[in-house]
């Protein structure tokens, strides 16, 4: 039986002379209008630069472009603090954001012609469903208008859509080069982060706290958070948790130096989250921890599950035994004692200073409001385009995706949520199962560290490569699928043979150049 099913390009284009003069061409221009951009001291003018710029290296070489973007989207904070001309622009804050959905609008046109939405899969149709709703949400005028509607999805719906683009145009050598970038982005994210949070904020980072700072980034005693190289805190310490699953996914696959070397930007990323003080994701990393180590070993899935709780209640165990319980006095603006201080709180996560009960009792909310207004609010209701576009309704936000699925698109959205994410993690369990290389195992792990942060557009950096990477799992799931179909042996899954199948390893994964690579 013969498949549709979409699959990745053999390759790029040659790299013919009229190709490289046109790369030439692509870089001098960059440099030159980024220089006169940054003369002329307003983001819009860069922005003018970049939008055509990037859509010639899309239609050059659209897989260049993913790996343009990872450092793009990761570098995006400390490039608007840097480069002057960021406050005097009114559009959406700053136009710089804009070209983050404008690339992935480029690559999907791509991607759309290669056939990355036929053939789809149960998880393929829950996501389009998911989609369209969103699309039709938009529409709803309890949000507060239209404006409102457009902004929601540029932080709902466009990070989503690098799931066509996973499904269709990651191959492995494309996934395992964006793998590596996130680990050694990361580790960059966590020098600068730990030189902030030793309270040497640089002068643009001072200017942007004074001009542009929230109500989070002050912790009390006259402490301010780290933010990296990201655009908010938040974001800095979920893109240090998302490097810290693709370095231990390397550790898994590696050995003698690569393994040191892992283990060494491990330590470094774990101290710098540590003192960034994010409960939540700090949980959530050490859950992520568990379910990746777990799916190496081919545990079952009620024992992954397992695994990462013991994981999150061993954290509280080790935080209850080894640390000092918040009793030592800082003094005003000891950074590293007030951060250290909060985040000792692990031991007691729902205790006295802590938000959980908070954020719970919230999301709760939110998901009750899908039944007494069974439409929701609206796709931007709870993003910050509620509040940006409609100053007489602030958002509607619950920190976490049911409560924002139920607030913004009513019962739809909250059948479909827990539907996407329960497929979702299926297709990638059984593809970190089948092959347990480095790219399925980060797949798994980056999808658990995201956890009910999945429709946060806010983590500019993490949301979208998580998405790219359940797009990547959905087109595996299906391929093996496709394969059993051909074998006559997808009637029945429980039949040995198909066991036998699905706990076949997969080769190993070959770099660009053809060689082995010792990172798979």
């Amino acid at each position: 039986m013969t498949s549709s099913f979409p699959t990745s390009p053999g390759g790029e284009t040659p790299k013919t002379g009229s190709t490289r003069q046109l790369w030439l061409v692509v870089a001098v221009t960059g440099i030159v209008g980024s220089v006169f951009a940054m003369a002329a001291g307003t983001h819009v003018a860069l922005m003018a630069v970049l939008i055509p710029i990037l859509l010639t290296i899309a239609m050059l070489s659209p897989k260049s472009l993913l790996l343009l973007l990872t450092i793009w989207m990761a570098e995006l904070g400390l490039i608007r603090r840097v480069l002057p001309g960021g406050q005097s622009s009114s559009f959406s804050g700053d136009p710089l954001l804009i070209i983050g959905p404008a690339v992935l609008f480029f690559l999907i046109v791509v991607v759309g012609n290669r056939g990355a939405f036929q053939a789809r899969g149960s998880l393929a149709k829950t996501v389009l469903a998911f989609n369209i709703w969103s699309i039709l949400e938009a529409l709803n005028p309890a949000q507060g208008g239209i404006t409102v509607g457009l902004g929601g999805l540029l932080f709902v719906l466009v990070p989503m859509m690098a799931f066509w683009i996973g499904r269709s145009l990651i191959d492995d050598a494309e996934a395992l080069a964006l793998i590596k970038l996130v680990a050694w982005l990361g580790v960059l994210a966590a020098a600068y982060g730990t030189y902030q949070t030793f309270g040497h904020f640089p002068s643009w980072d001072q200017n942007w706290i004074a001009s542009a700072g929230y109500t989070a980034l002050n912790v009390g005693g006259g402490v301010v958070r780290a933010f990296g190289m990201s655009a908010s805190a938040q974001e800095y310490a979920a893109f240090l948790a998302l490097s810290i699953v693709a370095w231990l996914a390397i550790s898994l696959r590696s050995t003698g130096f690569f393994r040191f070397v892992s283990f060494a930007a491990i330590g470094l990323e774990a101290y710098a989250l540590y003192y960034e003080a994010q409960r939540t994701i700090l949980f959530l990393t050490v859950f992520a921890v568990g379910v990746t180590v777990a799916a190496r070993f081919r545990i079952r899935p009620l024992g992954v599950a397992i695994c990462g709780m013991s994981a999150m209640f061993g954290l509280i165990f080790f935080a209850g035994k080894f640390t000092s319980g918040g009793n030592a006095v800082c003094h005003e603006g000891d950074q590293a004692c007030v951060l250290s201080q909060r985040a000792n709180s692990l031991a007691s996560p729902t205790g006295e200073g802590s938000s959980l009960s908070g954020h719970m009792a919230e999301t709760r909310k939110g998901m009750a409001s899908a039944f007494k207004r069974p439409l929701g609010y609206g796709v931007g209701a709870a993003t910050l385009a509620a509040g940006k576009f409609n100053s007489q309704r602030a958002a509607r936000g619950t920190e976490f995706d049911p409560g924002n699925a139920g607030t913004s698109l009513g019962i739809v959205g909250l059948l479909l949520y827990p539907s996407m994410v329960i497929l979702a993690f299926r297709a990638a369990y059984r593809v970190a199962r089948r092959r347990r290389d480095l790219i399925s195992l980060f797949c798994l792990g980056a999808m658990s560290v995201d956890l009910m942060q999945w429709m946060n557009g806010d983590l500019y950096s993490v949301t979208w490569l998580v998405w790219l990477f359940i797009g990547w799992a959905e087109a595996q799931s299906m391929r093996s699928d496709t394969e059993l179909e051909d074998l006559g042996l997808v009637s029945d899954l429980a039949h040995p043979s198909v066991a036998s199948l699905e706990a076949e390893p997969e080769p190993e994964v070959a770099s660009r150049s053809g060689r082995r690579s010792r990172w798979a």
